[in-house]
């Protein structure tokens, strides 16, 4: 039951969720860049897809997008050098 409600949590928060656990939750992305913490980001961008990494959120921004307008100034680089 637990399980079921993290999954509806994530879905209605806008993260992507699979079954398998193949796909990065955007959560884990979003809390790293939100955090502005390097070290947390990149070992997030190591298990990420480019598809992932390029997918709009709800607001309609990337990842890269809502960083520099968030001000995390930290998160920036390391979302340019995985090649955005």
């Amino acid at each position: 039951m637990r399980a079921l409600a993290l999954v509806c949590l994530l879905f209605l928060m806008g993260c992507t969720v699979s079954i398998a656990g193949v796909e990065v939750n955007n959560h884990l992305l979003l809390n790293a860049i939100n955090a502005n913490d390097v070290d947390q980001l990149t070992e997030v961008l190591r298990d990420t897809s480019r598809k992932q990494l390029n997918k709009k959120g709800n607001g309609g921004q990337t990842p890269l997008m809502f960083a520099a307008m968030s001000g995390k100034d930290k998160a920036v680089l390391p979302l340019l050098d995985a090649g955005f």
